[in-house]
């Protein structure tokens, strides 16, 4: 039993059809003993998630050029959608003024 002081030890199968499977970013099926393991082994390690220092800025230039790009195309697929009444504010109009008869 010496084998096992100061061990942490997971006990779990992973043989076909008697493992407990969970998905994962990277995997669909993926033993869950193996990612207990994966846990501690970080926690050990100290191995965890950090968010990079100029992570904000790089979201807000991603933000900025994503809200320009989908600016210069809707307002030009709208165009129709606006002269054919579709878009207008106000109160209800009647079927005429949308263009049916």
């Amino acid at each position: 039993m010496d084998a096992f002081q100061d061990a942490i030890v997971f006990v779990g199968t992973t043989a076909l059809g008697t493992r407990e499977v969970v998905s994962t970013p990277l995997d669909t099926r993926f033993a869950g003993v193996e990612v207990h393991a994966t846990v501690a082994d970080n926690l050990l390690r100290r191995d965890f998630f950090s968010r990079p220092e100029n992570a904000l800025a790089l979201e807000m230039v991603a933000v900025l050029a994503l809200g320009i790009a989908i600016g210069t195309r809707v307002p030009a697929s709208g165009r129709s959608a606006v002269r054919k009444g579709s878009l207008r504010a106000g109160p209800p109009q009647s079927p005429q003024s949308y263009g049916r008869p």
